[in-house]
C-alpha cells in the first residue's frame, strides 16, 4: 500500500479568481524520515564503543603509574569523550521528540518546582559567574504537558542564558499569564545575536560562534530539542536579540495546555 501525502497551497489571483497548488511531498517526506532514523540508528551504535572508551579512559587517569606527559592528552581525550556523550545522548532524545508515534504522558506540571530545580543544578555554575538570577514566576500557574520533555526544553534556555552571558550578568527567569495563554521567557544581558543568525538558531548544530559554543560546552542541539518540545505542547518559541544589548526567549502556550490554580480557587468559592 503506497501512502502519498500532498502540500495544497490556496493562493489569491486577482478579486474574482484563486490559484490552488498541490505539490506531492511523500518523497520529501520519506527522505526526511530515513535521514532521522539513520542519525537515531548510528547515535545508538555509538553508545557502546563510547561506554567502552570512557570507562578505560577513567581508570587511566587515576592510575599512579601514568606519568606527567600523558596525563594531560588523558585529560584531553576525557572531556572530549564526555562531549560526544552529550551530542549522542541529544541526538538520541531529538529522534525520539521527532517520532511522530511517540507519545508522552500528559500530567499537571508544576512550573514553580521544575524552574527552581533547573537553577539548583546549575547553581555551581551560577556562583562562579557570579551571576545574578531574577525569578518572576506565577506560583499558581501550571501546564499540562510532559515533566521530563518541559525540563529539557526550559534546562536548555536557562542554561544557555548563564553559560553564554560574561561575568557578573543579568539571568531573568519569566512564567507569567498573557492574553492568548501563558510565557515562559528567559532574559539575559550578555553579547547578543545578529538579526541573521536568529531564523537558523533552531537548527541541529547552528552555532552563532562556533568557538565560544564549544569552549561552554554546547552540542548544538539545545534549541533544535526545545523547538521540538513545544511543539509537542502546541507552543511556539520566540526569539528576540540585540547584539552587544542582550537576548530574550519566550516560548509561548495556549490557553488549552494550561491550569490556573488560583482561578479554579476562586470558581470554587463562588
Amino acid at each position: 500500500k503506497r501512502s502519498e501525502t500532498l502540500n495544497i497551497k490556496c493562493i489569491r489571483y486577482t478579486d474574482k479568481l484563486r490559484m490552488i497548488i498541490a505539490r506531492d511531498v511523500s518523497r520529501l517526506i520519506k527522505i526526511n524520515r530515513m535521514h532521522t532514523d539513520f542519525v537515531a540508528n548510528v547515535s545508538h551504535e555509538l553508545k557502546t564503543p563510547l561506554t567502552v572508551l570512557k570507562g578505560y579512559l577513567e581508570i587511566m587517569s587515576g592510575h599512579r603509574e601514568v606519568t606527567d606527559a600523558l596525563r594531560r592528552p588523558i585529560e584531553q581525550m576525557s572531556f572530549q569523550s564526555e562531549r560526544m556523550q552529550l551530542i549522542v545522548d541529544d541526538l538520541l532524545y531529538l529522534a525520539k521528540l521527532e517520532d511522530r508515534e511517540s507519545h508522552f504522558e500528559r500530567e499537571e506540571v508544576n512550573v514553580t518546582h521544575l524552574v527552581n530545580t533547573i537553577v539548583e543544578s546549575i547553581q555551581p555554575v551560577i556562583e562562579k559567574k557570579r551571576h545574578k538570577v531574577k525569578l518572576d514566576i506565577d506560583h499558581n500557574l501550571k501546564i499540562i504537558g510532559s515533566q521530563s520533555e518541559l525540563h529539557s526544553a526550559f534546562s536548555n534556555l536557562i542554561s544557555n542564558a548563564v553559560n553564554y552571558t560574561g561575568e557578573q550578568g543579568l539571568i531573568a527567569v519569566r512564567w507569567r499569564a498573557i492574553a492568548t495563554g501563558a510565557e515562559f521567557a528567559v532574559k539575559d544581558n550578555g553579547v547578543g545575536i545578529s538579526p541573521v543568525h536568529i531564523p537558523r538558531l533552531t537548527k541541529r548544530f547552528y552555532r552563532v560562534d562556533d568557538d565560544r559554543s564549544r569552549e561552554g560546552g554546547g552540542t548544538g542541539l539545545g534549541l533544535a530539542i526545545v523547538k521540538h518540545v513545544l511543539h509537542r505542547h502546541n507552543a511556539r518559541l520566540e526569539i528576540e536579540s540585540t547584539e552587544d544589548v542582550g537576548s530574550e526567549f519566550r516560548c509561548l502556550f495556549p490557553q488549552s495546555q494550561l491550569i490556573n490554580d488560583m482561578m479554579e480557587t476562586q470558581t470554587d468559592a463562588s
